[in-house]
């Protein structure tokens, strides 16, 4: 059914705006002082913004402005002086009461979808993947974290993606820290709450209801959104050694966060804590955390899973052993291909029986009856296929320089030679 704000509701709304806009806008101010004064991590700091606010307000500075200017202007006033990421305030404007039929008992539309998991799944190499978008500290997420790390258990190696991961509950953190380390407690973080003057100390849980995967690589994909919980989740396994860091810097959010409501409409979101690595003896705070192989976000995931391959590759032999590197030698030529001089580009191009090799805009394409796909150097003479894992393309030349044959070479072990027209 349409629903219409009625004209006396809508003419209410609009007088209640000018009224507020008229106002010297003293209690919510004021209001605004004493959130910072009493609950702001820093307490100098929290200081400092009272004291502005009330020179600002006695000097008249917000006289006339409308609720949402008031917001934005208190907002860009104590974000100068926090520089903190975590802070925030805004303004709702109240909505009118419509006969929109009884509300609630409905069936947890609300709940998050999948507790945050997105993706789980085994890559090439026996490699694990987990993604997921926020850390859930609900019962019914450890029982999905339970699942994912019961799939993942045979991996020899494990990727975690925080790309898009914006934070969340720091129980939740542990949690899934808890599976990556052994049965020994490792104290992973610490929360100092200013409105307590306590410290609350993070270590991994002694007991979990599935296997551990402590032994193995792990690989954590961060980017410049990553924030919060993720980050201390990233943090926490770069400074204890336990993984490593791919991909871009993240956010710098480091002090959690509550929200407190002002009335009329307004909210401020107040940092009162701090976290403390206890490696460190600091936080991410304003910096993020920087991963230990920089690259763009999006190149993250296929650098990671060529180093797992490597590093998984020097403990192999046999036919696992080629198996690795054939995998990590594909992902080599699509993040970083090797750079073949123009001209010598150029001298490879020609027809070689079935198959055809084209240059065509500082690259060489490749087709054996089918469609054109590019070549992807890993050497100065050999080359793998764009999306193919299984096969390789060397030019081979002459005792004299000149381009003779190219030779086929496929992850099963075998070879074929095609002459050059």
């Amino acid at each position: 059914m349409l629903k219409t704000i009625t004209a006396a509701a809508g003419a209410a709304l609009l007088c209640s705006a000018v009224a507020f806009a008229e106002t010297e806008h003293a209690e919510v101010i004021e209001a605004f002082a004493e959130a910072m004064e009493e609950n702001y991590v820093f307490p100098d700091v929290g200081a400092e913004c009272a004291k502005l606010l009330r020179r600002d307000l006695e000097s008249g500075k917000y006289d006339g402005l409308s609720a949402e200017d008031l917001a934005q202007r208190v907002h860009t006033q104590l974000s100068s002086i926090t520089e903190d990421r975590h802070f925030g305030v805004s303004y709702t404007p109240p909505q009118p009461m419509l006969n929109a039929g009884p509300q609630g008992g409905g069936g947890g539309g609300n709940a998050p979808a999948n507790h945050g998991f997105r993706k789980v799944e085994t890559m090439a190499g026996n490699v694990g993947y987990l993604d997921f978008g926020f850390f859930d500290g609900s019962e019914g997420a450890q029982r999905t974290t339970d699942a994912a790390m019961a799939f993942l258990r045979d991996s020899d190696a494990l990727i975690v993606d925080m790309r898009q991961n914006g934070g969340g509950d720091p129980n939740a953190v542990r949690y899934i820290c808890s599976y990556l380390f052994g049965d020994e407690p490792v104290h992973l973080n610490s929360l100092f709450d200013r409105r307590t003057n306590e410290t609350q100390e993070f270590w991994t849980l002694a007991e979990l209801p599935g296997e551990r995967l402590a032994e193995i690589p792990v690989y954590v994909l961060t980017s410049s959104y990553t924030f919060s919980g993720a980050e201390e989740f990233s943090y926490n396994l770069q400074t204890q050694e336990r993984g490593t860091l791919v991909g871009e810097t993240t956010g710098g959010g480091a002090h959690p966060v509550m929200g407190i409501g002002i009335g009329d409409g307004f909210t401020i979101n107040v940092p009162f804590a701090r976290a403390i690595n206890p490696v460190t003896g600091i936080n991410w705070e304003g910096t993020g955390v920087t991963p230990d192989i920089e690259c763009p976000a999006d190149q993250a995931l296929d650098i990671a899973h060529m180093m797992a391959l490597d590093q998984l590759s020097q403990t192999a032999s046999g036919n696992e052993a080629t198996r690795l590197a054939w995998a990590a030698d594909f992902l080599r030529s699509k993040v970083t291909p090797v750079s073949v001089d123009d001209a010598k580009l150029r001298k490879y191009a020609g027809s070689y029986g079935p198959r055809q090799v084209t240059y065509k805009d500082g690259r060489l394409f490749y087709t054996r009856g089918g469609p054109e796909r590019p070549l992807n150097a890993i050497s100065q003479d050999t080359f793998m296929i764009e999306g193919v894992d299984f096969f390789k393309l060397k030019f081979v030349a002459d005792n004299k320089g000149a381009i003779k044959s190219v030779l086929g070479s496929y992850a099963q072990g075998h070879t074929d030679v095609s002459m050059r027209d």
